[in-house]
């Protein structure tokens, strides 16, 4: 069959619609049998040389089927980037978006400069929607492959002043977040370029997002920036009487006109003047607010200094840099590290940054065609008693065992009721105090990781099979979570991938799911098996942390979310 298709696909005559067709059908059959290698760069390369065909639906379908079969050989599709990345230009806004879809696909690490520029043009010329969509998914690539702060900062920064008020509530804190943990000279870096944008700008009613932003970040980190406060102090003034802004952009204003009061000194009775005029707003919050604000410039004014105060750094949640990135260190690092470790350190403190921070890359296996079966699941309600001892001790960490369990049955109904009344204990002869560290199988909660936009996705953690001499030693017996991802929704989901990543501590496998579709209603299952690293302890380690990335496609949107798991049971991989 090989022959037969490298036959078809190099002596076909390419200059009527005919042979284009018969082209393309044996691309598509080329990607769905189980082929040469050789023979998928060949596919690859007509569907780039569709790229540069002067007829547009040729040229639409080039990049729709690379979209859907760039995982199947990434680096055939990389050596067209340039190619896909002229289309960005191209005037037909279908072609723009398929090739904006698989521009994101092809970013690494060695090319997300050179692609992001190019999407930062799209972004200056596109429409209100997808400039919302696009900018989102610069902030995620940028959050995940920045080769540095400094680049990072100053991508956010174009962001914000191309997309203007059509981004998402996620870029804004994204950027609030990124200028939080940077270093000091980052930091007074970002302050002056800010400044810079709000007072050279016109039309800031129409980049709101960039002025909270920047008032936010004057208000910081105000005594680093090289600006004179009284032109400062006269800014701000216009900007709160400007008709234009709205009242969440004013708030922000507010807030950072109290902080700069004791970030630079000199304009305090100017600050509190304007402050002043507030306290008879129309507005009921910024009335509270400058009240409230006012009364730290007369009766609390030694309270001022302290109440504000800079914000502490604020979580790392999606920063994936090599700076941020000590749980996924390379081979050689890991070699370097532990000669480090011989010699006798203090013991660090827990620290946000040193969550897991980089997510796997292709996850998933498939069988020979490429497919994966689909599994459909009815969505089930669970009882409303077992509802609310789930919810009620998940903080605990004392639940009953999910039903959803294939290693063996439930224990008695009347044991598990008291060992969540904590009754149990006085039927056993060790100290209560010891049968709450101790590690027990049945009182493992199913994890709610998310649910939100009519997507649910739970983690069904599986009890190990442990003896009492393990629970005494950290486990490395394997441990199995299913992950149950059930679409709410109306409309098909298609194309769901799961990834996940764990701190080097641990091994993750990811066994196939059950399916890439789901109907309305539809469940996909996908089991899990983590295990802790030889030699790794429970104390020196920590306990399991989890990043986890799912992305799909509904009606035509590309959707990607990115979340941390960090919630799991106390004694769990102990």
């Amino acid at each position: 069959m090989n022959d037969v298709l490298a036959q078809v696909a190099t002596s076909t005559e390419t200059s009527k619609n005919a042979g284009n067709a018969i082209l393309y059908e044996t691309v598509l059959t080329i990607m769905n049998v189980e082929s040469e290698n050789s023979l998928r760069v060949l596919a690859v390369n007509i569907l780039g040389r569709f790229l540069l065909n002067n007829d547009k639906n040729i040229r639409f379908i080039g990049l729709l089927t690379l979209v859907k079969t760039v995982h199947k050989d990434m680096t055939a599709v990389q050596r067209h980037r340039i190619t896909i990345l002229e289309c960005l230009s191209d005037g037909d806004p279908s072609i723009q978006r398929c090739a904006m879809e698989l521009s994101f696909t092809l970013i690494n690490t060695q090319n997300i400069e050179m692609v992001v520029r190019e999407l930062l043009r799209y972004l200056e010329s596109t429409d209100a929607e997808m400039k919302a969509l696009c900018s989102s998914k610069i902030v995620l690539a940028a959050e995940t492959y920045s080769p540095s702060i400094r680049w990072h900062l100053d991508v956010l920064l174009r962001i914000l002043t191309i997309a203007g008020n059509n981004i998402r509530d996620d870029v804004i804190s994204s950027t609030i977040q990124l200028i939080s943990n940077s270093p000091q000279h980052e930091q007074r870096f970002i302050t002056d370029k800010m400044w810079e944008a709000i007072m050279n700008m016109n039309q800031l009613e129409n980049r709101q997002p960039l002025v909270q932003v920047a008032v936010w970040t004057i208000g910081e980190y105000g005594e680093s920036g090289g600006f004179d406060e009284f032109e400062l102090i006269e800014h701000y003034r216009q900007l709160l009487w400007a008709p234009q802004l709205s009242i969440t952009t004013k708030q922000y204003i507010l807030v950072s006109l109290a902080k700069i009061s004791v970030r630079i000194d000199g304009c305090t009775p100017e600050i509190q003047n304007i402050i002043n005029a507030f306290r008879v707003h129309m507005n009921i919050d910024l009335q509270q607010r400058a009240n409230e604000f006012s009364q730290l410039f007369t009766n609390y004014k030694h309270l001022r200094t302290s109440l504000l105060e800079k914000m502490p750094k604020l979580k790392l949640s999606e920063l994936t840099t090599s700076e941020y990135n000590a749980d996924f260190a390379s081979g050689e690092s890991s070699e370097v590290e532990q000669q480090q470790q011989e010699e006798p350190v203090p013991a660090p403190e827990p620290s946000n940054q040193d969550i897991l921070l980089d997510l796997l890359g292709d996850c998933f296996s498939s069988d020979g065609n490429g497919n994966n079966a689909l599994a459909v699941v009815p969505v089930t309600q669970p009882a409303a008693p077992q509802s609310y001892l789930q919810t009620s001790f998940n903080q605990t960490g004392l639940s009953t065992m999910n039903n959803y369990n294939n290693n063996g049955p439930m224990a008695p109904g009347t044991d598990s009721f008291l060992d969540l009344l904590g009754l149990a204990a006085a039927n056993q002869t060790q100290p209560s105090q010891q049968q709450t560290i101790n590690y027990t199988p049945a009182t493992i909660p199913a994890i709610e990781v998310y649910h939100k936009d009519d997507i649910h996705i739970r983690f069904l953690v599986h009890p190990q099979q442990t003896t009492v001499h393990d629970r005494e030693a950290p486990s490395t017996t394997p441990a199995r979570i299913t992950v149950q991802t059930t679409n709410g929704s109306q409309a098909t989901i298609e194309k769901f991938l799961f990834q996940a990543a764990v701190p080097k501590a641990f091994v993750l496998t990811l066994r196939e799911p059950s399916g890439t579709v789901m109907p309305p209603g539809g469940t996909i299952m996908q089991d899990l098996l983590i295990a802790r690293q030889t030699g790794q302890s429970g104390g020196a380690a920590g306990g399991l942390r989890m990043k986890v990335r799912f992305s799909y496609e509904v009606e035509n949107y590309s959707m990607m979310e990115q979340i941390d798991v960090n919630e799991f049971p106390s004694g769990f991989l102990r």
